[in-house]
């Protein structure tokens, strides 16, 4: 009788535990301003990334940070099934829109941070995008799709604000570990 008990009492505890999984709510702790390690793409910090788009992602990483004329030169996407896509670029002159294009649209805001340079994020139709010019380089963070219990233009300017120092500052790009 003692070990029916036991077994019963084992799977309650068990069954009580999926119950409690199942009804976990997100991580809603706010995209950090201070990028580190892990990296999900160069200099693209995962714990961001996958706060912003609400759980893991697959990624995919096209060149490297170094500005170029006229495109973007560094591109990290990053996807969390079909539900939300995020998007890194930085570039020259031309690899997206400047901060006074973004500044413009409707709902505009500026993004504050203690680096050369300025930047805005807006929201609209579903996406939120952060953009920061320093001289004539462009660094860009656009987020399509919501995430429940998210804020996806503080998420992004957070995590654009997260990569200025490489970005505008002239501090090493972060690796890949080999």
């Amino acid at each position: 009788m003692r070990n029916t008990r036991a077994a019963l009492t084992g799977a309650g505890a068990l069954a009580l535990l999926a119950l409690l999984a199942g009804c976990s709510t997100p991580d809603d702790s706010p995209v950090p301003t201070l990028a580190e390690a892990p990296w999900i793409c160069p200099g693209v910090p995962q714990t961001g990334v996958e706060l912003a788009l609400g759980g893991p992602a697959e990624v995919e990483t096209t060149n490297s940070w170094e500005p170029g004329l006229g495109h973007a030169t560094f591109q990290c996407f990053a996807e969390r099934g079909d539900d939300a896509r995020l998007m890194v670029t930085y570039g020259g002159p031309g690899s997206g829109p400047s901060p006074q294009d973004v500044r413009t649209g409707r709902g505009a805001v500026p993004i504050s941070a203690d680096a050369d340079g300025e930047g805005w994020a807006e929201h609209a139709e579903g996406s939120s995008v952060a953009t920061w010019q320093c001289g004539d380089n462009i660094l860009r963070v656009g987020l399509v799709g919501p995430v429940d219990g998210r804020d996806g233009l503080t998420d992004v300017s957070n995590l654009l604000v997260s990569m200025l120092p490489w970005a505008c500052e002239g501090e090493e790009v972060p690796a890949l570990p080999d």
